[in-house]
């Protein structure tokens, strides 16, 4: 089927025969070649694959943060020329604001929309507790955990209320325990909220476990392979990873990401 570069607004993100290069001291690379993607709304899309197969630079590329060279990327039909608050993006480093605790962290980009200290420290507070973190609102980031801290990062993105959440391997430095803590409290706070979430990791058991879609990648140069609709019912705990049907999709993500 033939796609033309004309977006279609029914679908919250659209990605359109997307292609990068970054020229290095060895000379070109394609990073990513002819990348097509369709985010739903309401979509939990986890992208899984090896280093080197882009995952970072399209997710900084549907974030604004850098430009293809090829190809159209869209947002409800409207091309994506740089950073919006519609998309909210949180990286593996939590980057907050050291000299400010943890309320004020979460409210800073309420106080940039313009909002009363009143209106800001309510919708601030909704998401602590649903990180479960209102105990810690007047703490420091130094204070705070690693787990802890990302959990503020979650919160403070999800305040902003943007469409769609850009998630950069945001668990990766955290201890197991703590992960599949974060694992479930991600998955509770978008069963609440239903925002679209494209969240980047190398684990295939947090992307089966989070994703209602796996996109898996080559590398070298990047390139969907292929797209894994996981149909295991929602909530999920750490419990759904028991369960035959995981143990299959896992089996199968890995198989098509690391196994060549």
């Amino acid at each position: 089927m033939a796609r033309d570069n004309v977006a279609d607004s029914s679908h919250v993100i659209e990605v359109t025969n997307v292609s990068k290069s970054f020229t290095t001291g060895n000379g070109k690379h394609l990073v990513l070649d002819q990348i097509h993607l369709e985010m739903n709304e309401g979509d939990f899309i986890c992208v899984v694959g090896p280093s080197g197969c882009g995952k970072t630079t399209l997710l900084n590329i549907i974030g604004g943060l850098e430009t293809p060279d090829d190809g159209v990327v869209s947002h409800r039909g409207m091309p994506i020329e740089g950073p919006n608050p519609s998309r909210g993006v949180i990286f593996q480093q939590y980057a907050l604001f050291p000299w400010k605790t943890v309320l004020e962290n979460v409210a800073f980009g309420l106080k940039l929309k313009g909002m009363s200290r009143r209106e800001r420290t309510d919708i601030a507070l909704h998401y602590l507790d649903l990180v479960g973190l209102s105990d810690f609102k007047d703490a420091y980031p130094k204070e705070l955990s690693g787990g802890m801290k990302q959990r503020v990062a979650i919160a403070r993105a999800y305040a902003a209320n943007p469409e769609v959440l850009l998630m950069d391997e945001p668990f990766g430095a955290l201890d197991a325990q703590t992960r599949g803590q974060l694992q479930e409290e991600l998955l509770k706070t978008w069963e609440k909220e239903k925002k679209t979430v494209f969240f980047i990791t190398h684990d295939v058991e947090e992307a089966v476990i989070l994703a209602n879609r796996v996109i898996m990648m080559d590398a070298h140069p990047g390139r969907i392979k292929r797209e894994l609709a996981v149909d295991l019912p929602y909530p999920r705990n750490q419990e759904t990873k028991l369960i035959d049907a995981f143990t299959q999709l896992k089996n199968e993500v890995w198989m098509n990401v690391y196994h060549h």
